[in-house]
């Protein structure tokens, strides 16, 4: 009797430990004092810690952080530098440690991304208005800048934003000056051209954001001057656009940054303007845009601009970029719909741009 006690008080203390609760590392650049908060998010609750060390320094006005497939790697431009940092990532600790030296970008560097294999990155240069080409070492994250790059586009255009096709075979460069998007070809070396057909594709006013769908059929843009999300059709053979029926759909004011939830299901705006989050129902055939009940979703601080949401679709996470804050609301898996009670955490400086570590 006493041995099968024994064995249940073991079992149990075994189950405990099989359920502990996981957590996630979040990245988050901070321009004004050249640093990268990182905070771990505890699934079960959401609930934020800070970790030891925080804010990790990097170079001159960090703006935009990614992280490469593997999670081993991640890469900030540092906008005032004209560079890129690369950072090996601790998978267990979260602590990041800087590997020199930085790569240099064209001028004004804005925004970069990573195609899905991990083995090319983009960056935008808004100053310099080219795109410049990396390949990707895997083994210890290097950059190298293609011969050819970087790759320009017409003056003024000033790229701000950048999204990759599905099958990273076409490129799509946002100018918010010239209010479209430009339609590059991407070849097998990383290679940019711009279609002779169908590029640039214009959309609204002052456009901020851009986001492609996992499907490859859709692409989606806020239009901050304008208060709506134009919704683009994208054909997979050409790389061209046209607008959905219904295109383009309200938001609330001043409309930044956009994210989709995993399930292809849902599509959530931040609104700047009016500190909330606009949530819209995606139709899969159309790529229409219906919004949700009770959206504008209140609860973000003040003036978000930059939106992400977990690899498991249960968490909507937002930079409060005059508020110094971190909003985080709990999405309803069914409906999309957001918690009307959020978690915040608090930063040093403002907020522009995030990661969650896998």
């Amino acid at each position: 009797m006493q041995r099968a006690h024994l064995l249940s008080i073991l079992l149990a203390l075994t189950g405990l430990v099989g359920c502990a609760p996981s957590t996630h590392i979040v990245y988050v650049t901070l321009p004004t004092e050249n640093g990268i908060a990182a905070l771990r998010m505890r699934d079960s609750t959401g609930t934020f810690t800070e970790l030891v060390g925080t804010p990790f320094l990097v170079g001159s006005a960090p703006t935009a952080i990614a992280l490469a497939p593997s999670g081993r790697f991640a890469y900030v431009i540092n906008r005032n530098e004209n560079d890129i940092s690369l950072f090996k990532v601790n998978g267990s600790s979260g602590q990041l440690t800087e590997v020199q030296p930085r790569t240099p970008t064209g001028l004004g560097a804005a925004t970069l991304t990573l195609n899905s294999a991990g083995n090319l990155l983009f960056v935008a240069n808004q100053g310099s208005d080219s795109i410049s080409v990396y390949t990707v070492d895997s083994s210890n994250g290097t950059l190298a800048e293609l011969s050819a790059s970087p790759f320009l586009l017409v003056p003024g255009s000033n790229p701000l934003a950048l999204a990759l096709s599905s099958s990273g075979n076409f490129l799509y460069a946002l100018s918010g000056n010239l209010n479209a998007i430009f339609i590059l070809s991407v070849d097998s070396q990383g290679n940019l051209q711009q279609i002779p057909v169908g590029s640039p594709f214009f959309v609204g006013k002052a456009p901020l954001g851009l986001i492609a769908t996992a499907s490859g059929n859709f692409l989606y843009v806020t239009n901050s001057n304008d208060n709506t999300v134009s919704a683009l059709k994208t054909d997979s053979t050409a790389g061209t656009l046209s607008n959905v029926p219904g295109s383009p759909f309200p938001t609330a004011t001043t409309p930044t940054a956009l994210v989709l939830h995993p399930s292809g299901n849902f599509l959530y705006v931040t609104n700047a303007g009016s500190s909330n989050v606009s949530g819209y129902k995606i139709d899969p055939n159309q790529g229409g845009l219906t919004a949700l009940t009770n959206s504008p979703f209140p609860g973000a601080g003040g003036g978000p601009t930059f939106a992400l949401i977990d690899s498991g679709g249960n968490f909507l996470l937002v930079c409060d970029h005059t508020a110094k804050t971190v909003t985080e609301f709990l999405i309803s898996q069914g409906t999309g719909q957001l918690s009307s009670k959020v978690v915040t955490a608090s930063v040093s400086s403002e907020p522009v741009a995030m990661v969650i570590a896998k």
